[in-house]
């Protein structure tokens, strides 16, 4: 097996710095059985990406682009950021630049992931611009665009939906006296919704 080359030891040694600052254990950078190098890399951004560590998988990104690594596969993982951002017409355009590549397995991925999303339902835009505006700490914006959603979609489309619900109850207490129920939690959560639905509604009224 050759040895690393230079540029690939600086690249791990500054990708192993940025997790240690950002809290992060890595998962594939430095760790036995991989090499130095952008497949490594590609590895722990997927991985943090994976966790819902979405901007630290973009500063990864970044981090291999300021030390000169150039990759169309490093551009498909920041338009897969884009789209957890909500921003889909980024992440198209990147992936339409990317269906021109010379290498058949980019432009392969780029073509599929472009008609997944022309595919996907409502509702799982929907998802993404809930889940943004959550990561972002704008409850007064999320939570009466989730209990829209879910009033509006059912069946197998709302899963997501639900998902994102069962996400954010995780982070209210029990109520008073209760054992920690996930079921319980996403009642009160969707109680919650509709109290604060209803409020908003008699504050209309004349």
């Amino acid at each position: 097996m050759p040895a690393p080359t230079a540029s690939s030891t600086a690249l791990r040694q500054a990708l192993l710095e940025h997790c240690r600052l950002a809290g992060w254990t890595p998962l594939h950078v430095g760790q036995p059985g991989h090499e130095p190098g952008l497949e490594e890399a590609l590895l722990e951004i997927i991985a943090s990406r994976d966790a819902e560590a979405t901007l630290l998988s973009l500063e990864l990104i970044e981090r291999c682009e300021q030390l000169g690594w150039r990759s169309p596969w490093l551009l498909d993982n920041r338009a897969r950021y884009l789209v957890h951002q909500g921003r889909d017409d980024e992440a198209i355009a990147i992936w339409k630049q990317l269906g021109a590549e010379q290498d058949a397995a980019v432009a392969a991925i780029a073509a599929d992931t472009l008609q997944a999303l022309a595919r996907r339902p409502a509702a799982a835009v929907q998802a993404t611009r809930i889940r943004q505006l959550r990561e972002e700490n704008q409850p007064e914006l999320w939570q009466p665009l989730l209990l829209e959603a879910l009033l509006k979609v059912s069946g197998e489309q709302a899963e997501p939906l639900h998902e994102l619900l069962a996400a954010a109850s995780r982070d209210l207490p029990p109520p008073a006296g209760c054992p920690w129920d996930a079921d319980l939690l996403r009642q009160e959560l969707l109680l919650q919704l509709y109290e604060q639905q209803l409020n908003q509604w008699e504050e209309q009224l004349p």
